[in-house]
């Protein structure tokens, strides 16, 4: 597995070499926002959906592993 940091655009690579070939590689992007006490920044997928990483980061530990992406 393959973690890629594009700093001009902001984007976060991630290449897993044991994913099926058909899977493209997922691309996140970093997106700032601001709070009530300053600015803050959080990691979406192309669709502006937020990404839970802890949980992106295990399904491709998963399919490195041979396991299932879902915990069953």
């Amino acid at each position: 597995m393959v973690v890629h940091y594009d700093s001009r655009k902001g984007f976060i690579i991630i290449k897993n070499s044991a994913r099926p070939e058909n899977e493209p590689d997922t691309i996140l992007r970093i997106v700032g926002y601001s709070n009530g006490s300053g600015r803050d920044a959080h990691l979406v997928r192309s669709t502006s959906e937020p990404v839970n990483l802890e949980l992106l980061i295990l399904g491709h530990l998963r399919v490195l592993a041979g396991l299932s992406r879902l915990a069953e």
